[in-house]
C-alpha cells in the first residue's frame, strides 16, 4: 500500500469519481454540497493526492471526484430549480438558439433556448420549446416566445409546446460558422439535387434540418440516424484524413491541421453533447500521437466524460450524451477484444472491421435506446454494413462538388452526378430495408433490465481480455 503511483491514477480516478458523484446527485437531489468550501476541500485533497501519491490514497482522489461532483451538480439543480418555479404558468422566455432546430415528424419545429430570461429574469439553464408552425429560425438567433412552462425532462430545466413566437432576432455579424455552412450548402445543391443534396450535406457537416420527415423516419428505422448527426463518426473521418494527408509535410503540420478542423468541424456543426465528446477524444488522441503516447481508451472515456459532466452535469440524462458515449465504448472497447477473439493477430480487411465496429456500437446503445424507445432496429447491422464504407467516399464527393461549382462549373456538374449516383444507392438502401414490416421490432426494458444487459456485456469483455490478452492500449481514435 506504499507504492508510489503515476499521477494519472489519481487523476482518472477522480474523474471516475465525479461521474458517479453527477449520477448520485442527481439520482438522490444532492444539493447541500453547493458551498466553495467544498470545492477547495477538493482542489486540497487532489494536491495531497499528486504530491504524496501512495496506493494507499487512491481511495481519496475517488472520495475528491465525488465531492467534485456534487459540487457542481448541486449548483446546476439549485438553477433548475430556479426555471421550475414558473412550472405551470404562461411565461414570456427570451433566448438563443444553442443548437440547429429539429423539425419533427408533424412538421412542428422544436429549438433549445440557452441563456434564458423568464418574465424578465435572467436564468441559467435550458429549455426545450416546440412552435406548431413553421418559423425562419436559426442556430444562434435571439428568440422570444410565450407559453404555459411545463415540466423538465432528459437535459432541459422546463418546456413548452405550442409556444406563440413573439420575436425572432438574427444578430450582426452573427453565426459566421453557420452561415458558411448555409453558403456552401447552397452550392452543392446547385449540382446534386433533392433528396440526395440533403442527405449528403447531413453526411458532411451533420445538417438535419432540411431533411423531410419521411427520411429521418427512414433513417430511423434502418439504424442509420447516426450518419447525419455531427459526432464522433463525422469527425473521426476529417481527422484521420488531414492527419494523412499533412504527414507528408511534417508530424506537426498534420497536428495542426486536425486540430484546425476540429474547432471549425465543432464551429460549423454546433457545440451539442455530442460533438463536444467527440472533440475532445480526437483532440486529445491527436495530442498524445503527436507526442508519440497513447491514452488507454478507459482512460480517455473517464477523462472526457468528467470533463463534460463538470461543463454540464446534465448530460447525464442527455440522450445524445449518452449514446455518444455508448458508441465510443464500442468502438475503442468491445470491437478490438472481438477482433483479437476471433481473428488474433491477424489483420482483418476494412469491411470486416467495419462490421465489427457497428456491431459493437449498436450492442453498446441498443440497451439505452430500447429504453428510451421501446423498440429496435432489426435491419440496422446490414444497413450500416451496406452504407457505412461509402460514407467517407460520400463525404469527399459532396464537399468537391462544392468546391468545384466555384472554381470550375462544368467540372462540378460531373461530381455532382457522380454524387448523386452514390447516395441515390444509400436512398434505395434505405428505402428497401426501412420499408419492410419487420424492419422495427417493439421490446421494451426496465432501467433494471438496462443495468443488468451492461452488466453483462462488461462480463462477456472481461472474459475476451482474459482469453485473447489483449491490451487496450493499441487502439486510438487517431490511426
Amino acid at each position: 500500500m506504499k507504492k508510489k503511483l503515476h499521477a494519472s491514477v489519481f487523476i482518472i480516478c477522480g474523474c471516475l469519481g465525479i461521474i458517479i458523484g453527477v449520477a448520485t446527485a442527481f439520482w438522490l437531489g444532492i444539493t447541500f454540497a453547493t458551498s466553495i468550501a467544498w470545492l477547495i476541500l477538493v482542489l486540497a485533497i487532489m494536491i495531497f493526492c499528486l504530491v504524496v501519491p501512495k496506493a494507499m490514497f487512491v481511495p481519496l482522489a475517488l472520495i475528491a471526484g465525488l465531492l467534485a461532483g456534487w459540487w457542481r451538480t448541486g449548483i446546476s439543480l439549485a438553477d433548475l430549480h430556479q426555471v421550475q418555479q414558473f412550472n405551470g404558468q404562461v411565461v414570456t422566455i427570451t433566448g438563443k438558439v444553442f443548437e440547429d432546430p429539429d423539425i419533427k415528424a408533424d412538421g412542428s419545429l422544436a429549438i433549445k433556448l440557452h441563456d434564458l430570461t423568464i418574465n424578465s429574469r435572467r436564468l441559467s439553464g435550458d429549455v426545450y420549446i416546440q412552435i406548431g408552425r413553421k418559423t425562419d429560425i436559426k442556430r444562434s438567433d435571439i428568440v422570444t416566445v410565450n407559453g404555459k412552462l411545463s415540466d423538465s425532462f432528459g437535459s432541459f430545466a422546463g418546456s413548452i409546446f405550442r409556444a406563440q413566437v413573439n420575436s425572432v432576432t438574427r444578430p450582426k455579424p452573427g453565426d459566421i460558422a453557420r452561415q458558411f455552412r448555409d453558403w456552401f450548402g447552397g452550392l452543392v445543391r446547385k449540382v446534386v439535387p433533392e433528396p440526395a443534396g440533403s442527405l449528403g450535406l447531413g453526411y458532411l457537416v451533420g445538417q438535419r434540418r432540411s431533411l423531410s420527415t419521411s427520411l429521418i423516419e427512414l433513417l430511423k428505422i434502418t439504424g442509420l440516424t447516426h450518419i447525419v448527426v455531427a459526432s464522433g463518426y463525422n469527425l473521426t473521418i476529417v481527422v484521420r484524413f488531414a492527419r494523412r494527408l499533412f504527414m507528408k509535410v511534417s508530424k506537426f503540420a498534420a497536428t495542426f491541421a486536425a486540430f484546425a478542423l476540429i474547432l471549425g468541424f465543432i464551429a460549423i456543426a454546433g457545440v451539442s453533447p455530442s460533438m463536444l465528446r467527440a472533440g475532445l477524444v480526437a483532440g486529445l488522441s491527436l495530442l498524445a500521437w503527436y507526442y508519440g503516447r497513447k491514452f488507454h481508451p478507459v482512460n480517455l472515456i473517464l477523462l472526457v466524460a468528467a470533463t463534460t459532466l463538470l461543463l454540464s452535469p446534465s448530460y447525464i440524462v442527455d440522450l445524445g450524451w449518452l449514446l455518444s458515449f455508448g458508441s465510443f465504448v464500442g468502438v475503442l472497447v468491445l470491437a478490438p477484444f472481438i477482433t483479437a477473439y476471433f481473428f488474433g493477430k491477424q489483420k482483418v480487411n476494412a469491411a470486416v472491421q467495419v462490421l465489427i465496429e457497428t456491431f459493437s456500437a449498436q450492442i453498446c446503445v441498443l440497451p439505452i435506446l430500447i429504453y428510451f424507445f421501446g423498440e429496435m432496429s432489426v435491419v440496422s447491422l446490414l444497413t450500416n454494413m451496406l452504407i457505412l464504407p461509402t460514407i467517407p467516399i460520400a463525404m469527399l464527393l459532396v464537399f468537391a462538388s462544392g468546391v468545384t461549382y466555384l472554381i470550375w462549373p462544368v467540372l462540378a456538374n460531373l461530381v455532382g452526378w457522380v454524387t448523386t449516383k452514390l447516395i441515390n444507392y444509400h436512398l434505395a438502401v434505405m428505402n428497401y430495408f426501412g420499408n419492410l414490416g419487420w424492419a422495427m421490432l417493439e421490446i421494451h426494458l426496465s432501467i433494471i433490465g438496462v443495468a443488468a444487459c451492461y452488466g453483462v456485456l462488461a462480463g462477456v469483455i472481461w472474459y475476451m481480455k482474459r482469453a485473447t490478452g489483449y491490451e487496450l492500449l493499441q487502439a486510438n481514435v487517431v490511426e
